[in-house]
């Protein structure tokens, strides 16, 4: 649904009848109509009387069998909703009015819609000029901001994810300009003790002021996170040495140090900081957090309040991994065929990203994507199989909603190696949980009162 884009085929044209020129609503948006700029359309008594060229491209209308109702070119679940406000529109209890609809097309796409209507009265009655855009990128786009924060809520510093997908931009950039960066890893000291004594709103007084104090600490250039609890972490680009890396966590370790105050009286904190340098303590994201997390716990066995750089090749211990999607039978609906599909799509979306985090080139991200695609259209066919099968209701809405989703994925797929890793990997693992809980689990629960399993 493209309200610009292709060339309006003569049988498009002739979908819906040209408008008659006393009809006062035509009149009043004469202009964009003879230009055929924006899909606009003339409705009366809920009959759609006119759509002009980009109103018919966006619809795919051909030439019509039949007259058609404004609500035919809407999904089933969402016509009352829709007929019911074009009436409001056309009684004046509404004059004015936008609202939203998901629209569907002849070959059972389905695309997010936002209408614009103002009632016009002529001698004819009163009429509905309307203006259709298709939304749908927008609404993806939304969708996959909304799912994911990149701000920690109590300090301001940037969270877990946004210090993963800095780090991964640093990787790339290191990369192509052949350039070292460091990771530093900091946990508090002493603060469980503050926090059990003085309770959580101190707690988290002396949490926003370890994070006031780390920004100050940092170049104007460096990325400052809060990695949960009283854990926080930094990337410093464009490092020269590890002594120039060592000079920052020295900052951070005198800075965390000073008294905090709290309700007028004051507590005192430290931080244990590990360092470790890209690429001479790890050559990818992993292996370099892993190596700053096992000399953050040098320094604390060392006696805390203090900075310590990685070994290379040395790195023990387990910094926490990045996780995408983890798959336990809580997810399952308990059809055996449905849940080893469902665990497959996540083995595909992890195996992204690993390749991800690995910064393989975008072929590689495409053929991953694809197999993806190609699963998930198998995955979606052989449930419609059951559906048919067993004469499970809502076969069509059921069929509407994989089309959806899968034009969601092949959407995110468009120039996924430049979109946000965490961000891409939350969208993913909300696709698929979605799906699971709005859908398969209602289909798993009919199929086994009916005995399949």
């Amino acid at each position: 649904m493209n309200a610009t884009g292709g060339t309006a085929m003569s049988s498009a044209q002739q979908a819906i009848p040209e408008p008659s020129t006393a009809n006062d609503a035509v009149l009043a948006l004469g202009a964009l109509l003879r230009h055929d700029l924006l899909p606009l359309c003339i409705v009366r008594d809920g009959w759609l009387t006119y759509g002009n060229g980009a109103f018919a491209r966006a619809f795919a209308l051909g030439t019509p069998e039949a007259p058609l109702r404004f609500t035919d070119l809407v999904v089933e679940e969402d016509r009352p909703a829709t007929a019911e406000r074009l009436a409001a529109i056309a009684a004046g209890t509404t004059p004015s009015a936008r609202f939203g609809f998901h629209g569907i097309l002849p070959d059972g796409t389905v695309r997010d819609v936002e209408f614009f209507g103002t009632a016009s009265q002529s001698g004819q009655g009163t009429a509905i000029a309307g203006l259709v855009l298709d939304v749908t990128e927008r609404v993806r786009t939304q969708s996959r901001l909304s799912s994911l924060a990149f701000a920690d809520a109590l300090t301001g510093l940037a969270n877990r994810a946004q210090f993963l997908d800095r780090l991964r931009d640093a990787f790339v950039a290191a990369q192509a300009a052949g350039t070292r960066f460091a990771v530093l890893l900091g946990d508090l000291d002493g603060f469980k003790a503050v926090n059990d004594a003085r309770g959580h709103e101190a707690g988290d007084l002396v949490l926003q002021a370890v994070a006031k104090r780390l920004r100050g600490a940092a170049r104007a250039n460096d990325t400052v996170a809060r990695l949960g609890g009283d854990e926080f972490a930094m990337i410093l680009p464009s490092i020269g040495t590890t002594e120039h890396a060592a000079l920052v966590a020295g900052r951070i370790v005198r800075s965390v140090q000073d008294p905090i105050a709290i309700d007028g009286d004051t507590v005192s904190v430290g931080i244990s900081v590990g360092v470790a340098l890209h690429p001479a303590h790890g050559e990818d994201m992993d292996s370099l957090v892993r190596a700053a997390d096992a000399a953050m716990y040098a320094a604390k066995t060392d006696g805390r309040g203090r900075y310590a750089v990685a070994v290379p090749g040395g790195a023990g211990g387990e910094a926490t991994p990045l996780r995408f999607v983890e798959w336990n039978e809580a997810a399952a609906v308990g059809v055996e065929a449905i849940d080893a599909q469902h665990r497959r799509m996540a083995e595909l979306i992890n195996q992204l990203g690993e390749q991800l985090k690995a910064i393989e080139p975008p072929e590689r991200l495409a053929i991953t994507l694809e197999a993806l695609l190609d699963f998930t259209r198998e995955h979606f066919a052989s449930e419609e199989r059951l559906l048919e099968t067993h004469a499970i209701e809502h076969l069509e809405r059921h069929r509407r909603a994989h089309r959806r989703l899968l034009d969601d994925l092949a959407s995110l797929a468009s120039g996924v190696d430049q979109q946000s890793m965490a961000l891409t990997m939350r969208y993913l693992q909300d696709w698929l949980f979605v799906h699971i809980e709005g859908a398969d689990r209602p289909l798993g629960e009919v199929l086994n009162a009916r005995g399949i399993r």
